[in-house]
Parts: C-alpha cells; sequence; structure tokens
C-alpha cells in the first residue's frame, strides 16, 4: 500500500507492507519469501524511499517475519482499535529504508561447492544484460569460458546473499588481482551490491591495483566504483572489452 492508500497517511515515496496467512501453512517461510520479493520490488522497480510494517502486542510469529527481513522497530502505537476484531490493541511499528535494506545483504568468499551456482548466475545474467552488445562468436565465446578448466583455474569467488540466495558474484585470479567475472542478478540492481561485493574484494585484496576488462554495459558502472579505462575497445573471439584498472592512490 503505497503513500495514502496505506493505513500510516504516508507520503508517495513510501509504502505499508501488510500480510496474512491461514494457520494450516504457518512455519513454512512462506510469509518471509514473500516480503523479501515485495521488499526487493519496492525498491528497485517501485523506486520507494522506506517501506514501513507493524504487528501487535504478542504476535511473536509476526515480530520475527519483519525482523528477518530487516524491518526495525520504530515507535509504538497504545489504544488502536481494530475493526476487524472491535477490540484495542498495542500495535508496534517497523521500519526498513533503502539504505537500511544494503546492510541485510551479506557477502563472502565462496566454497568449492558453490562455484557452478555462480557461473549459472553469471551465464544469466549475461545472457540478459550483455549478450544482445555481442556477436553470436562473442556469446559463444563467453559461454565457453564459463566451462573451461584452463580458463577457470585459479579464479577465486565471491558472491552476495539475500538470506541464502545468491544474488551476485565475482570471480577474482588472486596472482594477478583481475576481475574475470562481475555480475548481478537483474532483480536486484540499484541496491548497492555490486558496490558491496567490490568493497568485499578490496578487503581481501590488498594490492594497489586491481585491473579487469569491462563490457560496454558495465563501464557506467565500474566508473562509478573509481576504475578507469587503460586502453581503447577491443574486440577478441567476438567478446567486445574496454581494459580498465583501479588504483588505491588515485582514490585518495
Amino acid at each position: 500500500m503505497i503513500g495514502k492508500q496505506s493505513n500510516l497517511a504516508l507520503p508517495e515515496n513510501e509504502g505499508e507492507i501488510g500480510y496474512w496467512i491461514g494457520v494450516p501453512f504457518w512455519g513454512r517461510g512462506m510469509i518471509p519469501e514473500a516480503v523479501r520479493e515485495l521488499i526487493r520490488r519496492a525498491f528497485t522497480e517501485l523506486q520507494l524511499d522506506t517501506l514501513w510494517c507493524g504487528y501487535f502486542e504478542g504476535n511473536e510469529k509476526s515480530k520475527r517475519v519483519q525482523e528477518k527481513c530487516g524491518f526495525i522497530h520504530h515507535h509504538t502505537n497504545k489504544d488502536v482499535y481494530w475493526k476487524l476484531t472491535d477490540d484495542i490493541r498495542t500495535e508496534h511499528i517497523t521500519r526498513l529504508t533503502k539504505e537500511e535494506r544494503k546492510t541485510v545483504f551479506t557477502v563472502r568468499k565462496l566454497e568449492e561447492h558453490e562455484t557452478q551456482e555462480a557461473l549459472s548466475l553469471a551465464w544469466k545474467v549475461f545472457s540478459e544484460y550483455e549478450s544482445p552488445d555481442y556477436s553470436p562468436e562473442g556469446t559463444e565465446e563467453f559461454h565457453k569460458c564459463l566451462y573451461d578448466e584452463k580458463y577457470l583455474a585459479g579464479i577465486e569467488y565471491y558472491g552476495a546473499f539475500d538470506s541464502s540466495t545468491l544474488i551476485g558474484m565475482v570471480g577474482i585470479r588472486k596472482d594477478k588481482c583481475h576481475i574475470c567475472f562481475f555480475f548481478v542478478d537483474g532483480k536486484y540492481h540499484r541496491l548497492g551490491i555490486g558496490t558491496r561485493l567490490f568493497e568485499g574484494i578490496k578487503t581481501e585484496y590488498t594490492s594497489e591495483t586491481i585491473t579487469l576488462n569491462s563490457s560496454p554495459y558495465g563501464l557506467p558502472f565500474y566508473r562509478s566504483l573509481g576504475f578507469h579505462e587503460t586502453d581503447a575497445e577491443q574486440t577478441v573471439n567476438g567478446i567486445r572489452f574496454t581494459p580498465m584498472k583501479y588504483q588505491k592512490e588515485d582514490r585518495i
């Protein structure tokens, strides 16, 4: 419920989430999953700044849902008349801002058994957002790299997670500090996931320089992180890329 449609008389850039589920379906994780999807849509597609939610005193299950999804207690309303049950209740109001949402995501190094999922995510995002800028030869070449053991040797992988769901990945060669893969699920674009991933990489890789070859689609994002071009765009085996470098001293 957005703006004036809500029960909280919110401005048009804020929304309220409400939910109900029948008792036979409790404990299956359905409501947290649904709420997370509403949060994603609200902040990425609807471009809202703040979301609100609430639970009545004593409703611990509803409270836990909101805590799991990142909502933080904001204030309490006492003596609230609830028309559906014709009684007076105490209602606790919780809030989640777009900035707070970013802290809910976790970034960590991936285990070996998780790398295939990361590469599958890379292919999914590449196909949707980057393949249109490539020739069929270039798309096929990228696909081959995902299964080329020689090419993949020596790459370490880091992932961003929303709860237990992998939503972003980076693959980097430790010996060269060169990023080979950098992809975020399209559903989570514009939520700072890519920035969080890169911040995690910088923590682990303390070298003064990190390099990558950017696709045409990725150029604006990498520039926003502080990368700059070191050469003009090139095409090798149908793969279009621009060599870029992140120099720590350039960011001082």
